[in-house]
């Protein structure tokens, strides 16, 4: 993604009106490092995934894999 920012994230989220089930926010927490990304997918009412990006380049990719289906295996670390 060109230029890629949080505002430009939300609309493609907005676009495939998948805004109750993704959300991205920069996550500040001096413990973990000083500056990511968290992508939170929402799979049901009480389950849910967290991808923390450093980048976010990556975070912007995250979405895209998951609003189109793509497996993620080969490119997270869980936790």
């Amino acid at each position: 993604m060109a230029k890629t920012s949080l505002k430009r994230i939300r609309t493609f989220i907005e676009m495939y009106d998948k805004q109750d089930e993704l959300q991205v926010q920069l996550c500040l927490d001096p413990e973990l490092s000083p500056e990511l990304y968290v992508v939170t997918h929402k799979l049901n009412d009480k389950d849910s995934n967290e991808y923390y990006c450093k980048t976010i380049a990556s975070a912007g990719q995250c979405v895209s894999q998951i609003i189109f289906n793509v497996p993620m295996e080969d490119n997270v670390t869980l936790a």
